[in-house]
C-alpha cells in the first residue's frame, strides 16, 4: 500500500522534558488518592504496594505504573507507524508497531499520555490485563478483589469487576469521542449501560478537575467543566 505522510520528530530534550512532566503530573494526581485502581490496595512514598497486602502477585511485579485502561495497541492500531516499516534503524532493520509510533507519531504521544486513560496499577495487573477487551465473564466469584480479573485469552476478554464499571467505561468513552477510535456498537452499547448503571463517584470528579488542572482537557462523560 502507497502512502505519503508527514511526521515531526522530537529531540530527545523535547522527549525527556514530556515524560518528565508527564511522570510528575500522574505522581500528583496518583498521591491525591494513593491506591490501586482494581483493588483499592494501598500505595506507599516507594511507589510500590505491600506484598503481604498483594497476597495473588509476584513480589518483582508490585511497583506501580501507569496502566491504560484503554490499551496502547488499540490507540495505535489504525496509525501508519503502527502498521508498516516507516521508522528505519541504522542496520537497515526498522522499528516496528508501539516502538515506532512512540518515536515518530505525534497524534500517538498524545493518545498515550492522556492523564484520563491512565490509572496507577500493579505491575501484575497491568500484565494481566494486556489487550483484553472489558467485558463480564460468566461463572466469576462475586467477592471483590483482584482474583475476580479473570481472562478469557481465547476471545481476548478481560471480566470487569462491578465496582470498576463505570469508571472504565467513562474513560473508555472519552477516548474513543475525543481520539474518533473505532469501537463496535456491542462494546460501546456495554460501555454506555455501565455508565448509566453505576453513576459517577466523588473521586472520579476530583480526578477529572486535577487532570483539568494539570492537561487542559476534562472528561465530559464524568462532569463537564468550564
Amino acid at each position: 500500500m502507497a502512502f505519503s505522510i508527514l511526521f515531526t520528530c522530537l529531540t530527545v530534550s523535547q522527549t525527556h522534558a514530556q515524560a518528565t512532566s508527564f511522570n510528575k503530573s500522574f505522581k500528583q494526581i496518583t498521591q491525591a488518592q494513593p491506591y490501586t485502581f482494581f483493588c483499592q490496595l494501598p500505595i506507599s512514598s516507594k511507589n510500590k504496594v505491600d506484598f503481604q497486602a498483594c497476597g495473588y502477585c509476584p513480589i518483582e511485579q508490585t511497583s506501580i505504573v501507569a496502566m491504560p485502561i484503554v490499551p496502547f495497541e488499540q490507540l495505535a492500531k489504525n496509525l501508519p507507524c503502527y502498521e508498516h516499516k516507516i521508522c528505519a534503524k541504522s542496520n537497515n532493520s526498522f522499528y516496528q508497531g508501539l516502538s515506532c509510533c512512540k518515536k515518530i507519531d505525534l497524534r500517538y504521544q498524545k493518545m498515550s499520555q492522556d492523564l484520563h486513560n491512565l490509572v496507577p496499577e500493579t505491575k501484575y495487573i497491568k500484565q494481566l490485563r494486556a489487550q483484553h477487551m472489558p467485558s463480564i465473564l460468566p461463572n466469576i466469584s462475586l467477592s471483590l478483589g483482584c482474583q475476580t480479573l479473570q481472562v478469557d485469552s481465547k476471545k481476548h476478554l478481560i471480566h470487569i469487576p462491578e465496582a470498576q464499571r463505570g469508571a472504565i467505561a467513562r474513560i473508555y468513552l472519552y477516548m474513543t469521542d475525543t481520539y474518533q477510535l473505532k469501537l463496535e456498537n456491542e462494546l460501546r452499547q456495554t460501555l454506555k449501560n455501565w455508565h448509566a448503571l453505576h453513576p459517577v463517584t466523588a473521586w472520579e470528579k476530583t480526578r477529572n478537575r486535577l487532570i483539568y488542572n494539570e492537561q487542559g482537557t476534562f472528561n465530559h462523560w464524568v462532569e463537564k467543566l468550564g
